[in-house]
């Protein structure tokens, strides 16, 4: 949020001198209601969940056998990439979601989480989600999806069945 905010307890401890006290008062109220912003629009998944799914869908996903060019091993992961290096081009209805979450003023980092297929432990990229980042919280906001890898609605089952 580019608005000065100021809490009341922040304007406090300014009133009493403690400058730089007041200052982590303020930012984390901003932090709180950018997250109340979040909330209010979109649904989140933690980090913690995401290794959970992880290793659920590597059971279910994980493969090791014999190519033509000797032993291989291939299984799906969820992965995160910041929207700055994800090379794949989004449609536009993904966009606009895109353009309208920047408006929310609640976000500090934009990115992609995308099922990758693990082959001897290289990645490749499939179908991803959009999402939001909060600096300093282990949780991301997603916002939208395009393909059919990872389906919103069912991420979003998978995690409050948990």
């Amino acid at each position: 949020m580019t608005t000065a905010l100021v809490c009341q307890a922040g304007k406090r401890l300014v009133e009493a001198g403690w400058i730089a006290a007041s200052k982590v008062a303020n930012d984390r109220e901003a932090r709180r209601l950018r997250v109340m912003i979040a909330a209010e629009h979109y649904r989140y998944v933690t980090e913690e969940r995401i290794e959970l799914l992880n290793s659920l869908v590597r059971r279910k996903t994980e493969n090791r056998g014999m190519a033509w060019f000797g032993p291989s091993h291939v299984y799906s992961k969820i992965k995160y990439s910041s929207i700055s290096v994800y090379p794949e081009v989004p449609p536009a209805s993904v966009l606009e979601s895109f353009e309208q979450a920047k408006t929310w003023g609640c976000f500090d980092a934009f990115g992609v989480l995308y099922l990758a297929a693990i082959k001897d432990e290289k990645p490749a990229r499939t179908d991803p989600l959009l999402v939001g980042a909060i600096q300093g919280l282990p949780v991301y906001f997603a916002i939208d999806q395009w393909g059919s890898d990872i389906e919103l609605p069912d991420l979003l089952r998978m995690i409050e069945q948990g």
